[in-house]
């Protein structure tokens, strides 16, 4: 029986170290730019968010239901603190998580355009359930047309193309922005000062 036990205790060990490292795996691919746990955000200095609610949030009930999440406030308030905790709360849970500076995806969008290569890049970014939009406020008013037009196909095709789960989808959780255009969302947290 000391036996048995044994070779139950070595596959439990190395089923939650298989755990660990695809949750690692999936942080990394995240490409989050600095790790920002919600713990640490200063509920304090932005009164008006309620807290309760990005805890519920960071529960993942948004990802099964293909909620979109927006968070809107002027900058430096920590939106993208928020953003960045609730997707890391995401991967530890077993999603595919991708953050974008928007800056940077319209960057990508117009060298894959230059290359034939926009259906790659939207492809790409069908394999992820959650997807974070950092500082979209700052980068919409700076958009050429073209580069407009692209951003708005990378979003209409995450709406609208058929998700490898069914029951993932895709979250938009924009910061710094000032939600023109953008208010047909389940939940939006204003990040204000009281």
């Amino acid at each position: 029986m000391t036996r048995l036990r044994h070779l139950l205790s070595l596959a439990e060990q190395e089923i939650a170290q298989r755990e660990v490292n695809q949750q690692a795996r999936r942080i990394k691919a995240a490409r989050f730019p600095m790790p920002k746990e919600l713990a640490d955000f200063d509920f304090s200095a932005v009164p008006n968010v309620n807290k309760a609610q990005v805890f519920e949030l960071a529960q993942g009930g948004y990802v099964s239901k293909a909620e979109p999440i927006l968070l809107v406030g002027n900058p430096g308030l920590g939106k993208t603190h928020a953003a960045i905790g609730l997707g890391l709360a995401a991967c530890r849970q077993g999603h595919k998580v991708r953050f974008y500076n928007t800056a940077g995806l319209v960057n990508d969008l117009l060298q894959a355009q230059d290359k034939h290569q926009v259906p790659k890049v939207l492809a790409a970014a069908l394999k992820f359930q959650v997807v974070i939009l950092d500082e979209l406020g700052f980068t919409l008013r700076a958009f050429s047309p073209s580069a407009a037009q692209l951003m708005f196909q990378f979003c209409a095709a995450l709406y609208v193309n058929p998700r490898p789960d069914p029951a993932s989808g895709f979250h938009l959780i924009p910061s710094h922005s000032s939600g023109s255009g953008l208010e047909c969302v389940a939940l939006k947290l204003n990040f204000t000062w009281a």
